[in-house]
């Protein structure tokens, strides 16, 4: 055999690429494995989204009804307070991610468990807003006002309990180095729509018809 045929044979094996495609094997594996995550999350939202839009379109309907069982109460001032704690969470999460893409655990930790402390606040802020109503004579059964009332606030804490959890969560895998980009995405989207549903929420019942 020839030098030059040789030569003109396949070139050698280089270490530097192989590593290039084993690279970009599992970054592909990653992004399919990771897609469910985001799937479930808009599948989640979407479930509450129909939730409250049926239950907001009932609550607008029958407070305008002419019955006189619907009884005007004042909403609890803690509200406010409630909202500025669920907004801060929110912000909160937000310095977490870009902590997380900047590649700094701890300081994605530090922040994300900022937002999952003020999220549990928030939760025990709409339980005590509930105590202050009960003690007010406002009860679940008082009257169609005062059940919606209860219905919306509770439904939306169920949300955020889910939230919390999922919270929870990643800040344990971030821990075990066992976290991703498209979780991260998938979980701070669903705490900002709860955020954002809450505001509506909020809207609607201090300053709604």
């Amino acid at each position: 055999m020839s030098a030059s045929t040789i030569a003109e044979g396949p070139e050698p094996f280089d270490s530097r690429d192989s590593a290039a495609h084993a690279n970009l094997d599992r970054d592909s594996r990653l992004n399919v494995s990771q897609k469910p995550y985001l799937t479930g999350v808009i599948l989640t939202l979407g479930s509450i989204l129909t939730f409250f839009s049926a239950l907001i379109s009932a609550y607008i309907v029958r407070r305008g009804s002419t019955n006189e069982d619907w009884k005007h109460f004042a909403t609890p001032h803690l509200l406010w307070t409630n909202t500025a704690i669920l907004i801060a969470s929110s912000t909160a999460l937000l310095y977490a991610r870009r902590r997380f893409l900047a590649n700094d655990p701890a300081g994605f930790r530090r922040w994300c468990g900022a937002a999952l402390i003020l999220g549990f606040f928030f939760a025990a802020g709409q339980a005590l807003a509930w105590r202050e109503l009960a003690a007010a004579g406002t009860l679940l059964n008082s009257d169609p006002g005062a059940s919606f009332y209860y219905l919306i606030t509770a439904g939306h804490v169920a949300c955020v309990c889910g939230g919390l959890i999922a919270l929870l969560s990643i800040i344990i895998r971030a821990k075990q180095r066992g976290l991703s980009r498209s979780v991260v995405s998938s979980i701070s989207t669903y705490w900002h729509s709860v955020v954002g549903l809450w505001i509506f929420l909020f809207l609607l019942l201090v300053f709604g018809p």
